[in-house]
């Protein structure tokens, strides 16, 4: 739920120094369904990298019920957050 997500994010905030950053590229959507392009990553051991991800979103009365992602490089995102 809302609060192990939180948790996850607070988490990460500490095992980056507080180096990660989620930003949006492109939003765009329509009462059920949200499309998001972003950028995401860290600073790790002096080292900055960012992700691209993809989601769609699906929204019931206006509350997100349910989100799908897409890395568009899983392999070197799994090594990246395993350095930390």
């Amino acid at each position: 739920g809302r609060a192990t997500l939180l948790d996850y994010l607070r988490e990460i905030m500490v095992r980056t120094n507080g180096t990660f950053k989620l930003k949006d590229v492109f939003v765009s959507g329509c009462d059920d369904h949200v499309l998001a392009v972003s950028r995401l990553g860290a600073t790790v051991d002096s080292e900055e990298q960012f992700f691209d991800v993809s989601s769609v979103m699906r929204f019931i009365d206006g509350r997100q019920k349910e989100r799908w992602f897409h890395l568009h490089n899983l392999n070197a995102f799994d090594d990246f957050v395993a350095r930390f």
